[in-house]
């Protein structure tokens, strides 16, 4: 998503299977590795969802990392474009709006389909397709 106002630039999320996040413009993290890569790093905790998360900042990146209880792992970046004495409000806000996503995020791709299938032309159709009598 991308906002067109300032001070949000965009928010990014990752929902993947298994404990290797795909962290939003950083590539590839084990879950349990995020302490030593970003020495900020301290616990989240979200209500509506159990697992286990880790919130930090960077220069003007909000991170918030959450495990699943079955497996799963997801990775939500928001880009903040404002000062940076208002960090620490984003971040509060950036939580507070994530963790209804956080709840539904894996109900929703579990029934969305990401597998299409497309059937392949009879003889009868390609003939039709490839008539020059049009």
């Amino acid at each position: 998503m991308e906002s067109n106002s300032e001070p949000f630039g965009r928010i990014e999320i990752q929902y993947t299977v298994g404990n290797t996040l795909l962290l939003p413009g950083r590539g590839q993290l084990e879950f349990d590795g995020i302490p030593e890569e970003f020495t900020n790093a301290t616990r989240a905790s979200f209500e509506v969802v159990d697992g286990e998360g880790w919130g930090w900042t960077t220069s003007a990146e909000v991170f918030v990392a959450w495990r699943y209880n079955d497996n799963q792992v997801l990775a939500a970046r928001l880009t903040y474009w404002g000062p940076e004495e208002g960090l620490d409000e984003q971040v509060e806000r950036f939580h507070t709006i994530l963790e209804p996503a956080l709840a539904q995020i894996p109900e929703l791709a579990s029934t969305t389909s990401t597998r299409v299938v497309v059937p392949s032309p009879t003889p009868e159709a390609e003939d039709t397709a490839s008539s020059t009598d049009d």
